[in-house]
């Protein structure tokens, strides 16, 4: 890099240029020219990589991020250079980024910014260089770093040791060269193991149990029993098994939460059952509507109508009630957060019976839920059938890894 001496502009500030001169036969060729050079703006501080064919420099071309950026061109084997590549926002900031080193090594980019967050004026960062993209940029911190201005890093190949320039204390001059030593990080521990179970069956029979509430919802502006509910035709009736719900199935949901669904959707139809297998229990429906007792009446006949009809009850031993409101209603008086979606849950039918057969154990009254439900399902991959890999510390020691695994033959 050196000055232009030729530089007639009037804002009377020197752009810097890079040249490049060949060592041969005991001397230096002729300077010649980056094909970049211009006298409007500045390229400079150059670093090749050893094979000559890749350049990291700085310069304050326009169409950069701040004063200046670091750049990145490539030459072919005739020697042409391509487009420079600005090394973007990871790299360059709003302030000024300047002598860049490549360590090709280890693919580290060592480089000087004062419009990155550090600890004085110019600091010394570092970033990894990977093909196509380029890291996040880290300051090096102390020693460094100081309050000061330090700059210029370079190292060996080995990145063992290294020199940098810095107006810190204790100098001799205005900017002085120091070296510092650079000790490798401590290896690493990567500790693999592997679990791996007994064998196990891929799919097993597991008993599960799913509560019930004692609510039929239904849609604004209807009495009738809303179509997400599963309703059974008469034929259907002595085939209905509460243990075996999934024969039913009109929803397509996975794991337990689907499992609960049609738990729910079933209200109807294991109350139903129930009722058949126990004579003596009988219910009382209360049908709650915001448009008052009769419409909550229609709607508790509804679900009467369809008990009687479709599973045989007895209608004598099913009573029906219109409200207003529930009697534990979802509204309660000065609530102000998520009013429609509450009234919606207040339009509904209650269950309410005195027959232990149908009711949660030990539980009664206007909120108890029916007894829940249990039924055998079939429980793919279980848990303690995998088998599984940890890699302990493999985020600290590698970037990525993977493993493959094959059967023996």
């Amino acid at each position: 890099t050196k000055n232009n001496p030729h530089d007639k502009t009037k804002d009377k500030i020197v752009e810097l240029q890079i040249y490049f001169s060949n060592f041969q036969d005991g001397d230096w060729s002729d300077p010649e020219p980056f094909i970049l050079n211009n006298e409007k703006y500045s390229v400079g501080h150059p670093n090749l990589t050893s094979d000559g064919l890749t350049m990291y420099f700085v310069s304050d071309m326009p169409g950069g991020f701040g004063g200046t950026d670091i750049y990145r061109i490539t030459r072919d084997a005739k020697g042409l250079w391509g487009k420079a590549e600005n090394l973007g926002v990871n790299v360059n900031s709003t302030g000024d980024e300047m002598f860049p080193f490549f360590e090709e090594k280890n693919g580290k980019l060592f480089f000087t910014s004062n419009g990155h967050y550090g600890l004085g004026g110019l600091d010394i960062y570092e970033c990894w260089i990977n093909e196509p993209g380029f890291g996040n940029a880290y300051n090096v911190g102390y020693p460094l770093n100081t309050r000061y201005d330090d700059y210029a890093f370079i190292g060996n190949n080995e990145l063992t040791k290294g020199y940098f320039s810095s107006n810190r204390e204790g100098g001799s001059g205005g900017d002085d060269i120091y070296s510092v030593g650079i000790k490798a990080p401590d290896e690493p521990e990567v500790l693999f193991t592997v679990y791996s179970p007994e064998n196990i069956a891929t799919e097993r029979m597991v008993r599960e149990t799913f509560p019930l509430r004692n609510y039929i919802f239904f849609d604004i502006g209807s009495t009738d029993i809303p179509d997400r509910y599963i309703l059974l035709k008469k034929d259907q009736v002595n085939d209905f098994r509460e243990d075996r719900l999934e024969q039913f199935v009109t929803i397509d949901l996975p794991g337990r939460s689907k499992r609960q669904l049609i738990v729910y959707y079933n209200v109807l139809n294991i109350l139903g059952d129930r009722m058949l297998k126990n004579p003596s229990s009988s219910i009382k429906l209360i049908g709650s509507s915001e448009l008052g007792p009769n419409d909550g009446s229609k709607m508790s006949q509804s679900v009467k109508t369809y008990l009687t009809s479709i599973f045989g009850i007895d209608a004598s031993r099913i009573s029906t009630e219109g409200r207003y409101k529930p009697k534990l209603p979802s509204e309660q008086p000065g609530g102000i957060l998520e009013l429609e979606l509450l009234r919606e849950g207040d339009r509904r039918v209650s269950v309410e019976s005195s027959s232990p057969a149908l009711l949660m154990e030990y539980l009664s009254g206007p909120d108890a839920p029916l007894k829940p439900v249990q039924f055998v399902a079939s429980q793919t991959a279980p848990i303690d059938s995998y088998v599984a890999f940890n890699a302990t510390g493999a985020n600290k020691a590698f970037s990525s890894w993977s493993m493959e695994i094959s059967d023996e033959k």
